[in-house]
């Protein structure tokens, strides 16, 4: 549950992304290159359980989108998905709070254990965050 922002400037891939995600629950929002995902993260940003972001695209690649989106708001998972293995973007982008690849074309499988992962991931690391908050509080 929650809203996915997809951003990728292939329209099969935003189209399957979308049917695939509502299909598992999800709302969501999608955007055609990095500047669009970038001002509708923005715009919904307090609403974002995930972004699914393309790091190939003209005008304003992922790895350039993925730090601006960490910048604004750094605990919302972003996967980043490419049908080039650029292990060297993946391995930089992960240090600096990546939450996963996936490899295109990918299954729906791989996307549903993928979102899952990173979503448990997400809800323990805000538990945490809240129970040190509230040992702080004490």
């Amino acid at each position: 549950e929650g809203t996915v922002l997809v951003v990728d400037d292939e329209e099969l891939v935003r189209h399957f992304a979308r049917e695939t995600l509502e299909g598992f629950g999800f709302d969501v929002l999608l955007a055609a290159g990095g500047m669009e995902g970038v001002r509708l993260f923005r715009e919904h940003a307090d609403d974002l359980a995930c972004v699914l972001l393309d790091l190939r695209m003209p005008e304003m690649d992922g790895a350039e989108v993925f730090r601006e989106l960490h910048r604004l708001r750094p605990e919302i998972p972003v996967l980043l998905c490419s049908g080039f293995a650029d292990e060297e973007s993946t391995n930089e982008l992960a240090t600096q709070g990546l939450a996963g690849f996936l490899q295109k074309p990918y299954t729906i499988a791989a996307l549903r254990r993928m979102l899952q992962a990173v979503l448990a991931e997400a809800a323990a690391e805000a538990e945490a965050k809240a129970d040190a908050e509230a040992d702080d509080e004490a």
